[in-house]
């Protein structure tokens, strides 16, 4: 199964996220629309690399270790009292920490032509899109990022590669079909465990 690359927009649940090695979000948006965004969480595979940005920087690179499941928000109360669903999407995430966070704006001569037209995690000045949570990026821009990244954080790129060899072939895989209801926003998924 080919690998995937996602950017997480953080903002309150960086250090729940981050310390808990996860990402959640709610299933729609606060008044039950639904969001792409969120919805990328049912997208995720093991396997796959996610940049954990926070604090106007990249703080930290991510593998998913697990596939996606429907959970309870690990930290409902530490959404800034916020009117969020209590039932979300849950993705174990481990993540490298980086020593040096990167400023992406710094560098969006070289990563803005490769940000997504739709659903960009980024603005053309290198703020963060607001109403992006997890968003799809290009293998291009995962390793124009992961270069840039490893220039002040030597090593990150090998951890990366450690913790991607770690997800051995019983993890769970996922049947690449999704059901998602376009107005409540739910997921089936068949899943099964690979012997």
């Amino acid at each position: 199964m080919s690998k995937n690359y996602w950017w997480v927009n953080h903002n309150k649940s960086f250090e729940a996220e981050s310390s808990g090695n996860f990402i959640w979000s709610p299933k729609t948006s606060s008044d039950g629309k639904r969001n792409e965004s969120y919805l990328n969480l049912a997208r995720t595979r093991p396997g796959d690399v996610v940049f954990s940005y926070a604090r106007s920087r990249v703080q930290a690179v991510g593998v998913v270790t697990r596939a996606c499941t429907d959970r309870t928000s690990p930290h409902i109360d530490n959404r800034g009292g916020q009117n969020w669903a209590a039932q979300g999407f849950f993705v174990e995430v481990e993540w490298v920490p980086l020593t040096n966070p990167l400023n992406q704006r710094d560098h969006m001569e070289l990563l803005l032509p490769l940000l997504p037209v739709e659903h960009s995690p980024l603005q053309g000045s290198g703020k963060s899109n607001q109403n992006s949570y997890l968003a799809a990026v290009s293998e291009a821009f995962a390793d124009a990022l992961l270069g840039l990244i490893d220039h002040a954080n030597v090593g990150v790129s090998e951890e990366v590669a450690d913790r991607l060899d770690e997800i051995d072939a019983e993890e769970e895989t996922i049947d690449p079909s999704i059901e998602v209801d376009p107005v409540g926003g739910t997921m089936r998924r068949q899943v099964g465990l690979a012997r």
